[in-house]
């Protein structure tokens, strides 16, 4: 499958510290909601959760239109940094941004990740989870995160418009190198 914008690595993307609009993607447990948090600091931006716009308490999810209406509004500003991609609100997140975060990590990983934060948060409401919901956790769940195809991450990456840069993130090294980048201070050549 060709992507109409190049999966890149962070040294292959100018202006990287200018880039205001943010998505985060990748499988679920991919470590989207962390890298979300990590960012929102050094950009100085809010945090758009897909998941907050998609569902109602209990994981009932809205109709799409409305979806993708309440996905435009959280998105409607010049600096944000989008917590997912998917569904009928992906084409939008991903048309509004300057840069895509993809987060490829590994399915095993990521089903491993999807136990563990279901462990850690059972019972109780998670801070980047939607309001009245709680995690749960099914076999199904996990076998589908564990068995979720890269190359619908990547037809789903397809939406990506040709000008907006695909940062691939694929290890915890990558991860540290894209926060070092976004935290340094900028250095003044005239001074």
């Amino acid at each position: 499958m060709s992507l109409p914008s190049p999966i890149l690595s962070l040294d292959q993307i100018p202006g990287l510290r200018q880039r205001r609009r943010w998505v985060v993607f990748g499988n679920s447990g991919s470590g989207k909601s962390t890298l979300a948090n990590a960012l929102a600091k050094p950009l100085g931006a809010p945090i758009v959760r897909l998941d907050a716009l998609r569902y109602e308490p209990q994981w009932r999810p809205v109709d799409d239109s409305t979806f993708v209406a309440r996905t435009t509004h959280g998105l409607s500003g010049d600096a944000w940094i989008c917590d997912g991609a998917f569904g009928p609100a992906a084409q939008v997140a991903f048309h509004r941004s300057d840069i895509v975060a993809f987060l490829d990590t590994p399915s095993w990983r990521c089903a491993t990740r999807v136990v563990r934060r279901w462990a850690r948060y059972r019972g109780t409401q998670r801070l980047d989870a939607p309001l009245g919901c709680f995690d749960r956790l099914t076999i199904k769940m996990v076998w589908g995160t564990l068995t979720y195809p890269r190359s619908r991450l990547l037809h789903t990456l397809s939406l990506v418009p040709q000008t907006t840069p695909i940062l691939r993130i694929a290890t915890n090294a990558d991860i540290a190198h894209l926060l070092n980048t976004m935290t340094l201070p900028v250095l003044n050549p005239a001074v």
